[in-house]
């Protein structure tokens, strides 16, 4: 349908590189390190053939996750089987209980350990593709990485519901997040709770609280102070302004550095996978 137009780009010039899915994150990560590893000489070699070298670090969900989480949301299910079998399609050690049920928990989620990749292409002064195309982009030009999605009120990965009640009490350690049920309920651990006799009354979903529930990372920062890398000592003559812009990127990079911390009910593990 764009054969026609001349400012259409042809498909075949595009080298297209696909990630692995989130499901195979040690595979995954794997092939980044070598695809960030290898980027300079395949440049290279795509410029000799007129090619534009493009990466992707998005990434679907593992099949059968939106059904299982479709179910959960809408149907009468068995909500902790149901939960198991969701959250075991992603593989993540220690992940059981939770089923991501957005498109943007799964790209922040797999946001998690693609800043492990870009910043170790960046420590190590490896090169990156033309360009990336990667999800769940923020403020500042970081991509979220912390369990909390946008319309979120708080992460919610690890919860349970109180007794029938007119108001939320959730205790320590936990914060409300607006959800009410007043038929059964169960807890992300499987205790259930029967419906409320009273009317007035509700059970009141109560989530634990978050390590880094809204954590970003400097993703556009990262690549800027790379291409400043290369600019600034490629030349015989460094321009006076390198000092000071690789500074300013600098700062900027630290307030988004990479940050790992173990959580393991919403997926995210500070040594693992093995880099």
């Amino acid at each position: 349908m764009t054969n026609s137009s001349f400012r259409a780009i042809d498909g075949c010039k595009i080298d297209n590189q696909l990630t692995v899915n989130i499901a195979q994150e040690p595979k995954a990560a794997s092939a980044e390190m070598e695809r960030f590893q290898t980027a300079r000489d395949r440049k290279a070699n795509d410029t000799e053939t007129g090619k534009f070298y493009l990466a992707s670090l998005a990434n679907p969900q593992p099949d059968g996750v939106i059904e299982l989480a479709a179910e959960l949301e809408y149907t009468d299910v068995d909500v902790v089987s149901n939960r198991k079998k969701c959250a075991e399609l992603f593989n993540l050690p220690n992940m059981t209980r939770w089923c991501p049920p957005t498109l943007l928990d799964v790209s922040q989620l797999t946001n998690y350990y693609k800043q492990l990749t870009i910043d170790a292409a960046f420590e190590n002064g490896w090169d990156f593709p033309n360009a990336i195309y990667i999800d769940a982009i923020d403020v500042d030009g970081t991509i979220r990485i912390g369990p909390q999605s946008q319309a979120a009120k708080v992460a919610c990965t690890d919860f349970k519901w109180s007794s029938c009640s007119t108001k939320a009490s959730c205790g320590s350690g936990y914060e409300p997040n607006g959800e009410t049920e007043h038929l059964d309920a169960h807890d992300s651990d499987g205790t259930k709770h029967s419906f409320c006799a009273l009317p007035w009354e509700a059970h009141y979903k109560c989530c634990a609280k978050a390590k880094n529930p809204t954590g970003k990372f400097g993703y556009v920062d990262t690549l800027i102070a790379h291409n400043l890398r290369k600019g600034c000592t490629s030349k015989d003559s460094i321009p006076a302004s390198c000092s000071q812009l690789q500074a300013l990127v600098a700062s900027r990079r630290a307030n988004y550095p990479k940050l790992v911390w173990d959580e393991y009910s919403s997926g995210r593990l500070s040594t693992w996978p093995s880099l």
